[in-house]
């Protein structure tokens, strides 16, 4: 009497085909947990990201708040190129970032007061004129001027006269290196849970020409 050997073979096949499914479904259950997982890092680096950037949104106009503030003082309103001097020297302005200098320029584009830079020559760039134009304030990508020293992210205000009328621009350097540094010991001391590893920390202007700031290399150029 010899027995069918099909009964095995159904066996086998039951097995490898119950072995392929769970295969499968732990596969599958493996790569949900990955894309979940992934999600999460992502929606945490994206909470961070925009926390950091209501920060420095707020740091800009606190500088912006700042020089509107200066342009409301009497001496930027006489227009006096002597008095303007005077009072911006006095202010500064190094505690606050402008490492690079004030200056106040004329809605003809004239230097007329510059603490670090040249005065008496024609203002480079077109932030100035952008100023005059829409009587409102602006900012910068990083540049080079002869209004300031060294590079740069100038901060502009329009100032006017007692009439209300525009009178000229005044304008801060924030110094580059300054902002380095800043971001730099920032990155040291930054809360995990709140911005996530401490790994690179970007400054990157509107025109991504800005050079960024990591602890683990020197600055380069941005994309």
């Amino acid at each position: 009497m010899s027995l069918d050997p099909r009964p095995g073979r159904r066996l086998m096949l039951v097995v490898s085909i119950s072995c392929t499914l769970l295969i499968v479904a732990g596969t599958a259950l493996a790569y949900l947990s990955f894309r979940q997982a992934g999600s999460r890092v992502i929606g945490s680096s994206e909470l961070g990201c925009r926390v950091a950037a209501a920060e420095a949104y707020g740091d800009r106009l606190s500088l912006i708040r700042l020089l509107q503030a200066l342009a409301s003082d009497p001496s930027i309103i006489s227009a006096d190129g002597t008095t303007i001097d005077d009072r911006l020297r006095a202010v500064g302005g190094e505690s606050f970032g402008f490492t690079g200098g004030l200056a106040w320029i004329d809605v003809g584009g004239m230097i007329r007061v510059s603490t670090k830079g040249s005065s008496g020559l024609a203002a480079d760039g077109s932030w100035w004129r952008e100023v005059v134009s829409a009587r409102q304030w602006t900012t910068s990508h990083a540049l080079t001027s002869v209004a300031f020293s060294g590079e740069v992210m100038v901060f502009a205000v329009p100032t006017f006269d007692a009439s209300g009328v525009v009178n000229g621009v005044l304008a801060g350097g924030l110094g580059a290196i300054w902002l380095r540094r800043q971001a730099t010991e920032h990155l040291r001391t930054l809360e995990d849970e709140r911005y996530g590893r401490r790994d690179d920390l970007l400054v990157i202007d509107l025109c991504r020409s800005w050079d960024y700031a990591d602890v683990r290399q020197a600055p380069g150029r941005g994309p």
